[in-house]
């Protein structure tokens, strides 16, 4: 793990108008931190390229920074931390540790197996393109 940050209070009072407004106004700023906007967040660097994992539950991470990741290892739990409107995982894959300016270095991917919302019920699936809007578990 190359980068990290805890201390960020899960949100527990939401209001998706008031966030998504105070979002568009005040625009998240490198000066600020990265933790304000992307809350406890974890980066990972895999292969010369970086995970970054964020909203992550206060107090949830269970690694330290320069610690050897192993497929499978709990790492944190998903949270509700920073600019965030509902508990989620944000995922994203970039081509350098960079994380500002926002969303200039992201590369895309798959995820190799995980649990998807059909229907109904769960499916296991492999090879998953993430779509914006699906439900995905990771784990058992």
């Amino acid at each position: 793990m190359v980068a990290s940050h805890d201390g960020e209070p899960d949100r527990l009072r939401i209001s998706f108008i008031y966030d998504l407004l105070r979002l568009l106004i005040n625009k998240p700023k490198e000066s600020g931190g990265f933790g304000a906007f992307g809350g406890n967040f974890i980066m990972i660097k895999v292969n010369g390229y970086y995970v970054l994992l964020c909203h992550l539950m206060a107090g949830s991470l269970a690694v330290n920074k320069g610690e050897v990741v192993a497929v499978g290892q709990p790492i944190a739990r998903a949270g509700n931390s920073g600019s965030s409107i509902q508990p989620h995982l944000h995922i994203q894959v970039m081509k350098n540790s960079d994380y500002f300016p926002l969303f200039k270095s992201l590369l895309p991917f798959r995820i190799s197996n995980a649990w998807v919302k059909r229907g109904d019920g769960w499916k296991s699936e492999q090879d998953i393109k993430l779509q914006s809007g699906g439900n995905y578990r990771f784990g058992e």
